[in-house]
């Protein structure tokens, strides 16, 4: 929230009435009733913290919901490229797992063997 603005205003004359002079001391009380407010909320340092805590929560939710459509997003466009219109899988992919397979079991023979 912003400083509410004061415009510089001239104290009461010498030939003020009562009236004025109390109106102007109602004003500036007001406005200084504003500026502790606006000072105490700024020194709250338990609601900023609380504050930029739920800003934070809310930045990692929204995050966390776009990362989640993007991995379905993506497991949607695997699952098409892998399968036919039938839903079958394309004869390519079986052998495509079975090579990544036998590449793994080497690395693991491969490390044992090393060590």
């Amino acid at each position: 929230m912003a400083s509410p603005s004061y415009p510089d205003r001239p104290e009461p004359g010498a030939q003020a009435s009562t009236a004025e002079v109390e109106a102007d001391i109602a004003r500036t009380r007001e406005e200084l009733g504003h500026t502790v407010d606006e000072l105490t909320r700024k020194l709250d340092v338990k609601a900023q913290a609380k504050h930029k805590k739920q800003e934070v929560k809310d930045r990692v939710g929204q995050q966390v919901h776009s990362a989640r459509a993007q991995g379905a997003q993506t497991f949607s466009d695997l699952k098409d490229a892998a399968t036919d219109e039938r839903g079958q899988l394309k004869p390519a992919v079986p052998a495509v797992a079975v090579g990544l397979a036998a590449m793994v079991i080497a690395v693991v023979i491969w490390r044992r063997r090393k060590s």
